[in-house]
């Protein structure tokens, strides 16, 4: 039976062995959710301007730490010769910095997606635009969704698009690898994919989604 911790009484440095000894990503997700919560929020607002993007980056930043083998390489390679809260600054001000230009980018893609239930469009689009120009915009998408390679990131795109919330998005993924056979283990157990993968795979199927649309549109209506 698994102890309940009190991340609280913990020190930074203890939260820290726990997830790397004994891979508890709730003792990460406590340091970046609550106890410097408003400390990375303030640096999210300094470097993007807006609290929009707070969940998607405290994400990515959880990712950047877990590292691409899922071993927290990047954690484990802090050596403790300054204090967790001056490395977790550095690390999470230059990763908001760079990712910036591409959240940006992200919003002027969404803002092809569909209206709110109150009809309101993405606060980047300046203009009003007729109903008939969404619904190309709308059309243009679709058609390079379906044109993905990766049948994941359709599924996801899609799924948001028919207003799909990321947990249910999430259920649906573990369906798809469980039927397929493509299920990931990890020490014999079988990885389930959660909403926070969700939030972090999202902006990689924008960003790969959005070349595909530019080339729809040159081949339907040219370079005007």
């Amino acid at each position: 039976m698994k102890v309940l911790l009190n991340y609280k009484t913990l020190t930074d440095r203890e939260l820290v062995t726990l997830t790397l000894e004994e891979g508890d990503i709730e003792a990460v997700r406590f340091l970046i959710h609550v106890r410097y919560e408003k400390l990375l929020n303030a640096l999210i607002y300094r470097y993007c301007g807006a609290s929009a993007y707070n969940e998607d980056l405290l994400v990515e930043l959880i990712a950047l730490l877990l590292g691409k083998d899922g071993d927290w390489a990047p954690l484990r390679n802090f050596q403790w010769r300054s204090s967790f809260k001056t490395w977790l600054t550095r690390v999470a001000s230059h990763l908001f910095n760079k990712m910036r230009d591409r959240l940006i980018g992200e919003e002027v893609l969404e803002s092809s997606m569909p209206t709110d239930a109150n009809g309101k469009l993405s606060s980047i689009n300046r203009e009003v635009e007729q109903p008939e120009q969404q619904n190309e915009q709308m059309v243009i998408l679709l058609e390079a969704i379906n044109r993905m390679e990766n049948d994941e990131y359709r599924l996801i795109l899609v799924k948001i698009l028919e207003g799909y919330s990321p947990k249910e998005i999430a259920a649906m993924l573990n369906h798809k690898r469980e039927r397929e056979g493509l299920q990931r283990k990890y020490k014999e157990k079988v990885v389930a994919l959660n909403a926070e993968y969700v939030h972090m795979t999202k902006p990689r199927a924008i960003a790969a989604v959005k070349p595909i649309v530019k080339q729809v549109q040159e081949e339907w209506y040219g370079n005007k």
